[in-house]
C-alpha cells in the first residue's frame, strides 16, 4: 500500500513504515516506480496558505471552496495516479482512500466503472462538530487579530494599487505584509486564537 501524508505527521521517505506500506511524497508527479501497488491512502492536506488563497481569489473571482478544491485535488489525483491504475494491462482492482468525500466523489466520477465504497470508519461529519465548537470564533473578538486583519487588507490594497499602476511595490510594504500574514497564521493555529 502507498501512503501519501504530510511530512509533519512524522511519516516521510526517511521513515518507511512496516507492513508493506510505502511512503510517497506529497508532490508525487512523475514518479513511476509504484505501478505495482494496488492501494493508496492519499492523506496529505495541501490547502493553500491564506495569502495565496487571497491572491488567487483576487485574480480569479472564484469562490473559496472552488479554489481550495482546485489547489489540493491535483496532488490527490497525482498520488492516486502513481498506482497500478497507470498500467493499461492491469485488471486488478485499485483502491483509493482519500481524506474527504468531495475528493472521493471527484475521483469516482473521473474513473469510469469505479466502485464507490463510501465512508471508511466511524468519524462523524466535521461540520456537525463545528456547529458545537468553533475554534475560530474567539478571533472575531480578538483586538490584535482585528488590527492585523485591517493592516493586512490595507497592505494588500496598497501593493495591488502599485502593481496596477505599473509601479514597483515598496519593499517595506511587502516585508510587512509577510510579517502580518505570519502573525495571522500563528493566531489561527494557536489554541482559541490566543
Amino acid at each position: 500500500m502507498l501512503l501519501q501524508a504530510n511530512a509533519w505527521t512524522g511519516h516521510s521517505n526517511r521513515h518507511q513504515l512496516k507492513n508493506n506500506v510505502t511512503v510517497i511524497p506529497c508532490v508525487s508527479q512523475g514518479l513511476n516506480q509504484y505501478q505495482d501497488h494496488k492501494a493508496i491512502a492519499a492523506l496529505a492536506v495541501t490547502n493553500p496558505e491564506p495569502h495565496i488563497l487571497s491572491w488567487l481569489k483576487d485574480r480569479t473571482q472564484l469562490p473559496e471552496e472552488t479554489l481550495y478544491r482546485a489547489y489540493r485535488i491535483h496532488n490527490v489525483y497525482q498520488a492516486c495516479g502513481r498506482t497500478a491504475i497507470r498500467d493499461w494491462n492491469n485488471t486488478d482492482q485499485v483502491t483509493f482512500l482519500v481524506v474527504g468525500k468531495e475528493d472521493a466523489l471527484f475521483l469516482h466520477e473521473l474513473f469510469e466503472g469505479s466502485t464507490w465504497l463510501g465512508q471508511v470508519g466511524d468519524i462523524k461529519n466535521l461540520r456537525e462538530l463545528s456547529k458545537t465548537h468553533n475554534a475560530k470564533t474567539p478571533l472575531a473578538h480578538n483586538p490584535y487579530y482585528i488590527q492585523l486583519r485591517s493592516e493586512y487588507k490595507r497592505l494588500i490594497t496598497r501593493i495591488s494599487s502599485s502593481k496596477k499602476s505599473n509601479r514597483k511595490p515598496r519593499e517595506t510594504d511587502i516585508s510587512r505584509l509577510e510579517e502580518v500574514a505570519a502573525s495571522i497564521s500563528k493566531l489561527k493555529l494557536s489554541p482559541r486564537g490566543t
